[in-house]
């Protein structure tokens, strides 16, 4: 991402920014420090944004870039609950139709 063109927009679990992309198709980022937890609560917040990426529809109408940084409350909760932030913050952010 280049300049200060994303939009942020934080959730109980992630903050999200989004910027339009400059490549051939959507890109998406992930950071999960060591605030969230140890390095198997870490991957298993890993496993669940790689699995809501493939289950949420993302961002529409065009190429995007995505950076997803977990907050400490995302070692705590589950599956369903990442999913369900995802969409809402896609929503939040009317990058969806």
């Amino acid at each position: 991402m280049q300049g200060q063109e994303g939009r942020r927009q934080r959730g109980r679990l992630f903050l999200l920014v989004v910027a339009p992309g400059s490549g051939p198709m959507t890109r998406v980022g992930f950071a999960v420090s060591r605030k969230v937890g140890n390095a198997v609560v870490r991957n298993r917040v890993k496993r669940w944004i790689r699995e809501g990426l493939r289950k949420v529809p993302g961002p529409r109408g065009g190429v995007w870039d995505l950076v997803l940084v977990a907050r400490a409350e995302a070692a705590e909760s589950s599956l369903g609950a990442v999913l369900a932030e995802l969409d809402a913050l896609f929503r939040r952010l009317d990058v969806r139709t």
